[in-house]
């Protein structure tokens, strides 16, 4: 699992994350935590997008940021390696 970008404001905290499985598929994730809700009512966990890798048995994942800070995509590596852009793809 690895974090893409940490977001907030005043009610929300959101977080972004990856992660990489065994069936050779890219997740990414958002969480979602409204401050204004108790418990477990004010998180919300959803799949943002669900994509096939050609890297089996994915060892290692980093994310790979621009000049600015912002993340422009995921790097994974197992047997090969591939850089998925933020934008979608390879």
């Amino acid at each position: 699992m690895q974090c893409l970008s940490p977001a907030s404001s005043d009610k929300k905290q959101q977080l972004r994350f990856a992660t990489a499985s065994n069936d050779q598929k890219l997740k990414t994730w958002v969480v979602s935590i409204d401050l204004d809700k108790g418990g477990v009512d004010g998180v919300e966990v959803a799949r943002e997008r669900s994509e096939a890798s050609s890297v089996a048995d994915v060892a290692a994942m980093g994310v790979w940021r621009d000049g600015d800070g912002g993340v422009s995509g995921v790097v994974l590596a197992g047997i090969g390696m591939e850089v998925w852009k933020e934008s979608g793809g390879v």
